[in-house]
């Protein structure tokens, strides 16, 4: 992750980051490899983040 943005989304229960590379990447915390719920609040800022991510590219 060098050079890389690293935003922290739920209180950093999701991490997403763009690669130099220009990959997006999208990384849960969940301990036990649960799946992870998403409110709608949550939901339209990590679609925001992730076309602005994309745009950027």
């Amino acid at each position: 992750m060098s050079k890389s943005t690293i935003y922290d989304l739920a209180s950093g229960e999701r991490v997403v980051w763009a690669k130099e590379s220009g990959a997006i990447m999208l990384k849960t915390r969940e301990p036990f490899g649960d799946p992870v719920e998403l409110g709608e609040e949550e939901a339209l800022e990590l679609g925001e983040l992730l076309v602005r991510l994309a745009q950027e590219r």
